[in-house]
């Protein structure tokens, strides 16, 4: 799962790529992407981490963060790669012990969960 994620941010489509390629040839605008990226990806990890303060999903965004790091830094990919062996091993040990249907009706639990969380907050706050 983490790897499609991952590969979402590195390569969402073919406009990163030509995008990414005009930025390089360019030593000003190359600067400018590897800043914007920096400051986004930090943003979101610091987010993260005030999320381990208060209540939020504080690991998930850090790691949202990290991924928006490691799109342009090596060293944020160092750091995904503890994260990613261990969502590798969790994603195979929970296949081994879980059918497709169940995984299914775990699946369409969540997703009734999040839509009655999404009614209640438009009912409350209306």
């Amino acid at each position: 799962m983490l790897e499609r994620i991952k590969a979402f941010f590195l390569r969402s489509s073919g406009h990163y790529d030509k995008y990414r390629g005009k930025a390089r040839n360019h030593t000003s605008l190359d600067m400018v992407w590897k800043v914007s990226i920096l400051v986004i990806g930090l943003t979101v990890v610091l987010v993260g981490v005030l999320f381990l303060v208060i209540p939020g999903p504080g690991w998930p965004v850090i790691i949202i963060g990290l991924l928006v790091l490691a799109t342009e830094f090596r060293w944020a990919q160092r750091m995904l790669e503890p994260v990613q062996r261990v969502s590798s091993r969790f994603n195979e040990s929970y296949k081994a012990r879980t059918s497709q249907r169940t995984r299914a009706i775990v699946l369409l639990v969540v997703i009734a969960i999040s839509a009655l969380s999404l009614f209640i907050a438009v009912a409350t706050f209306r």
